[in-house]
C-alpha cells in the first residue's frame, strides 16, 4: 500500500512536471512565430508605403515577442531539467515506460531537445 501511494505520487510529480514543460514549449513556440509573422507585418508595412508611426508601433510590438524569446528558452531549458531529473531513476521500469505519464514524458522530452 505504501509502494502503491508513493509510486501514485511521482507519476503525479511527473505529469505536472511535463504539464511545465509542455506548457512553457507552447509559449516560446507561440512568441517565435508571433515575432515572424509580425516581421512579414513589418515588412510589408514598409514595402506599402505606410505611415512611419504604424511602422514604428508594429516594429515595437514585433520586438516585444522577440524579448520575449530568451526567458522563454530559459524556462523551457529549466523545466526541461527538471523532468529528466525527475524520470531519470525510473527510465529502467517496464511500469513507468507503459504508464501514459511515462510515454507522454518521454515523447516531450524528444520534442524539446
Amino acid at each position: 500500500l505504501q509502494r502503491t501511494a508513493m509510486d501514485k505520487n511521482t507519476l503525479r510529480t511527473i505529469k505536472i512536471k511535463t504539464g511545465v514543460l509542455k506548457r512553457s514549449l507552447k509559449d516560446y513556440n507561440f512568441y517565435k512565430e508571433e515575432a515572424k509573422k509580425l516581421e512579414g507585418k513589418v515588412d510589408k508595412l514598409k514595402e506599402d508605403g505606410a505611415d512611419e508611426h504604424d511602422i514604428v508601433k508594429q516594429t515595437e510590438v514585433m520586438q516585444e515577442s522577440i524579448e520575449m524569446l530568451p526567458s522563454c528558452k530559459t524556462k523551457v531549458e529549466s523545466a526541461l531539467e527538471d523532468l529528466k531529473s525527475a524520470i531519470e531513476e525510473h527510465l529502467e521500469n517496464q511500469e513507468f515506460k507503459d504508464s501514459e505519464e511515462g510515454k507522454t514524458a518521454e515523447a516531450l522530452i524528444a520534442e524539446a531537445t
